[in-house]
């Protein structure tokens, strides 16, 4: 009687391990599957966070804030005056500094004696 419960322990723990072994092969098979795609999550991920951190680095920058500040907020340092001009002075000027050719000692010689 001993030997029969003794035989039988045997078989079931030897079905229990055989059984685990064969449940952490497919668990095994199956991970080696899902290894590229994470692999290819993971080099989004790290893009994605260098572009961030560039983006970070340029805020960061005092001169970048300060570009901010005059354009966007129209802040100025004490002692400044801001000048806003309307829209088509702006682009007049612009076409007049496009309009202007030659060699920079030409056209300063235009911009004092004509």
């Amino acid at each position: 009687m001993k030997k029969k419960i003794v035989i039988i322990l045997i078989f079931v723990s030897s079905g229990l391990f055989i059984f685990n072994q064969i449940k952490n092969a497919i668990t095994t098979v199956k991970s080696g599957s899902q290894l590229p795609k994470e692999q290819q999550i993971v080099k989004k991920l790290e893009q994605e966070n260098a572009q961030l951190q560039q983006k970070l680095n340029q805020v960061e920058n005092p001169e970048f804030v300060e570009k901010i500040a005059r354009d966007q907020l129209n802040m100025s340092f004490p002692g400044e005056t801001v000048v806003v001009l309307p829209k088509d002075q702006a682009s007049q000027s612009a076409q007049v500094i496009n309009q202007l050719t030659g060699t920079n000692w030409q056209r300063w010689y235009h911009l004092f004696f004509n």
